[in-house]
């Protein structure tokens, strides 16, 4: 397993639910993805900034 995958199955997600969890998630992935996200990527030390 890579270091930013997350063991889906020890969080009790099999890989049905899974597949559902990314479908629903998937409208959301453009604008996760976007570089005006990257701001949440250090969340907690940016908000200590503020």
């Amino acid at each position: 397993m890579k270091s930013d995958e997350i063991d889906l199955a020890s969080q009790g997600i099999n890989e049905v639910q899974a597949e559902i969890l990314r479908s629903h998630l998937a409208t959301f992935a453009e604008d996760w993805d976007s570089p005006e996200m990257s701001i949440y990527d250090n969340y907690d030390a940016a908000k200590i900034n503020l």
